[in-house]
């Protein structure tokens, strides 16, 4: 045996005991990155995955490995994001049945790791809100400079601007002309509810005009924000 193959040996060796270690009995969530790595170690093209399989939501990719795995990566191939290894057919398909799929919040946007209480959001009090417009626009200027501030983290950010935009909605539920809607939609592979507003037949979408308004940060661009809930 030569000394490069002996290399690769162990090489394979290390690889394999790393994953195992990282498994569940019926299933291994790993990065996309190195669940593409464990499909190339069984002689697997990457272009072979199996069309006669898919999730909810369209944004993912199986692969059928020789050993009876099923290996689920995202289909934008996001290195970073998470694959999961299916121990075989069953236990994967029990996942995509409930529509529901095993990978950490870290990885999740804050809707989807708080589907539970956007779920129930309008019906239990999970989220408080302003008595009055004047506290919610000094609510909203408090955000701003909290948002501008370099120090804190994307995701503390993505949580607070998030948590407003829910105590905006439910200050206009207040009012009857407003009803709540839950929009089902997709990050990657698991769903979330998207909360709107609707007047009139008509959805208003409060968290995306209010990362506008944040993003636009001028002085009257809560004015701008209010305005367009209320016309």
């Amino acid at each position: 045996m030569s000394f490069e193959l002996a290399i690769n040996i162990i090489f394979v060796i290390i690889f394999f005991i790393i994953i195992s270690r990282k498994m569940n009995k019926d299933y291994k969530v790993l990065s996309t990155h190195e669940c593409m790595e464990y499909i190339e170690r069984y002689h697997v093209d990457l272009k072979d995955n199996n069309w006669d399989y898919s999730i909810p939501s369209m944004k993912g990719i199986i692969y059928t490995l020789p050993n009876g795995e099923f290996v689920l990566v995202p289909s934008n191939f996001k290195a970073s994001y998470p694959g999961i290894i299916f121990r075989d057919s069953q236990v994967f398909m029990k996942y995509a049945e409930k529509d529901s799929f095993p990978i950490d919040k870290e990885h999740m946007s804050w809707l989807e790791a708080h589907m539970p209480e956007i779920e129930s959001f309008g019906t239990k009090d999970t989220i408080s809100t302003y008595e009055n417009i004047s506290e919610m626009e000094a609510g909203y200027n408090r955000l701003l400079q909290f948002v501008k501030n370099d120090k804190d983290s994307d995701k503390s950010k993505d949580s607070a601007v998030n948590i407003f935009g829910l105590s905006v909605i439910k200050f206009f539920l207040k009012e009857n002309i407003y009803s709540l809607k839950l929009e089902r939609r997709y990050e990657m592979y698991n769903p979330y509810y998207y909360p709107l507003l609707v007047r009139d037949g008509k959805n208003i979408d409060v968290l995306s005009k209010l990362y506008i308004a944040l993003k636009n940060g001028s002085a009257n661009s809560f004015q701008l924000f209010y305005n367009f809930i209320i016309h």
